[in-house]
């Protein structure tokens, strides 16, 4: 049997709320900054934006980002560990 490290447990129960509208917040205050790289950097922005990469990615990353943030919180932010660079 392996054994996982408790860390690494975490059930769906264990998912907060802020874990779930942290990326959500994120991905909406970051729309302007996307909007102004896709105007400098494509030939039709709007098009890019919409329809090719700029919806499916920003919401795929953002759903992504829930699990990642619930990890993080339970493992850096709930525990006092010291980080030594």
């Amino acid at each position: 049997m392996v054994h996982t490290p408790k860390f690494l447990e975490m059930r769906k129960s264990e998912i907060m709320i802020k874990d779930i509208f942290r990326p959500i917040f994120g991905f909406i205050v970051l729309q302007p900054l996307v909007m102004t790289w896709f105007m400098l950097f494509t030939d039709d922005w709007k098009e890019t934006y919409i329809n090719e990469l700029g919806w499916k990615f920003q919401i795929a990353m953002t759903l992504y980002l829930i699990p990642c943030y619930a990890f993080y919180e339970r493992f850096f932010v709930s525990k006092k560990i010291e980080m030594k660079w």
